[in-house]
């Protein structure tokens, strides 16, 4: 296990902290500049391990390319100080869980996810689609997929910088994925990309045992259609290679079976 695991969006804290330190080198120095390929550390992790004799892991926060700037270096000891006093760095292999509630329309994906952050002592990404759409002004179409799926990114992003051991997502972009493919077929390559590359630790998947609740924002009331969507996100859930269970029950029996659930994770 690495002995400190940082988060990407905090490595550019880090890079920041180090501009106009003494001793810098340029990337003439053969280090992996944060911005390149996504296979690769970041070159702030690299050149800390190589003179430190440190385990270090960037956790990744989506996109290098469009993130980061390339970093200026400042000495392994500097950084490898700055890295333990950068908030939510962490040490010692411990990592932010985050936390993702997922399922259908109306399944009280919202309810749960805020009732778990206040056990957790923690804070919870609403789904940001809500907001757009209700400052919409208009009726949707595939375009706006694209910036609904940025702008979840972005509250997921800058969210995670208030939290302490857990992160709880209302919804990923795996549902703008079922949401764009059901509706037009299609999927853009970019939340592809983005899916592919966002890591999470464990899927709550919410069961269609809840009455639906009309609101103008949701599309699929029909119950065959909640059992269809229900069976679309259990096997997303199901082949993600990460820990799920499916939560069910009265919203107190869903808190406890996701607490539960939370638990083996620890």
């Amino acid at each position: 296990m690495a002995d400190i695991v940082l988060y990407a969006e905090y490595a550019d804290r880090l890079y920041r902290a180090c501009v106009g330190c003494d001793s810098g080198i340029d990337s003439m120095g053969g280090h992996v500049a944060a911005g390149q390929a996504q296979d690769r550390k970041l070159g702030i992790a690299e050149y800390i391990e190589r003179d430190s004799d440190t385990a270090v892991d960037i956790e990744r926060a989506g996109g290098y390319g469009n993130t980061y700037p390339d970093i200026i270096y400042c000495g392994s000891n500097r950084l490898f100080q700055l890295a333990q006093d950068v908030p939510h760095s962490n040490t010692k292999g411990l990592s932010i869980k985050k936390i993702v509630v997922i399922g259908p329309e109306s399944t009280g994906k919202s309810t749960l996810s805020d009732a778990l952050a206040a056990e957790l002592h923690t804070v919870w990404v609403p789904e940001y689609a809500r907001e757009y759409l209700e400052q919409l002004g208009r009726n949707y179409n595939e375009a706006d997929l694209l910036e609904i799926a940025k702008g979840q990114l972005a509250l997921e992003d800058k969210l995670t910088a208030q939290v302490n051991d857990y992160l709880v997502c209302d919804t990923d972009l795996n549902v703008i994925k079922v949401w764009s493919e059901h509706k037009y077929r299609a999927c853009h390559t970019w939340i592809l990309e983005q899916i592919a590359q966002r890591q999470y630790d464990m899927y709550l998947l919410t069961d269609i045992d809840i009455e639906w609740q009309d609101d103008p924002l949701r599309e699929h009331g029909q119950q065959e259609m909640r059992q269809y969507f229900f069976n679309i996100y259990k096997d997303i859930v199901q082949q993600s290679g990460l820990p799920w269970a499916v939560i069910s029950g009265t919203p107190d029996e869903r808190v406890q079976q996701a607490l539960q659930a939370i638990k083996t994770l620890q």
